[in-house]
This record gives C-alpha cells, structure tokens and sequence, in this order.
C-alpha cells in the first residue's frame, strides 16, 4: 500500500478545508488511478457526485518535488503530491 500525501493549491485550497489529506492507493500506483482517487475523495468531503469532482480536478496538474506529473507516471511511497490548478491572468 502506497501512501499519499495531498497538498491543494488555487480554488481548491479555499473549497477543500480538510487541511491533511492522505490517499492510500495500491503499489505501485499511477497518477492516472491517484486522479481517480482523488475524485472520489474529493467528491466525499464536498458532497459532489464523482463526476462533479472528476471535472474539477481534470484540468488541474499533478506534481511532485521533480516537477509536473503524467498520468502514465508512478507515484513513490510516502510521497507529498500538490494539486495545481490552471491559473490565468497578465
């Protein structure tokens, strides 16, 4: 089992008050099933469908201490993931 550790950045840092959120995923786990994860957890403490949540975080980035993940990517143990939304503006 691997464990995760969520940091939320943008619009979901002020929706998402739950400050310490970890997930525990299967070993090895890939971003791709971290994401579907995360929907699920997110639409639990929001009381959103899954859709809802899955449509929130689509657009937003994964990354770690390396940089920005893909989905096809593989989390480590005991990793610190950070939730990046899109941002816009000049």
């Amino acid at each position: 089992m691997t464990t995760i550790s969520i940091e939320f950045f943008g619009f979901l840092k002020e929706k998402i008050t739950k400050r310490d959120w970890v997930l525990p995923l299967e070993n090895p786990s890939s971003v791709a099933l971290f994401r579907e994860a995360l929907a699920r957890g997110i639409a639990s403490e929001l009381c959103l469908t899954i859709e809802e949540a899955t449509k929130m975080i689509a657009p937003c980035a994964i990354a770690n201490e390396n940089g920005i993940l893909s989905d096809d990517d593989s989390l480590a143990v005991d990793e610190l993931i950070s939730i990046l939304p899109p941002v816009s503006g000049g």
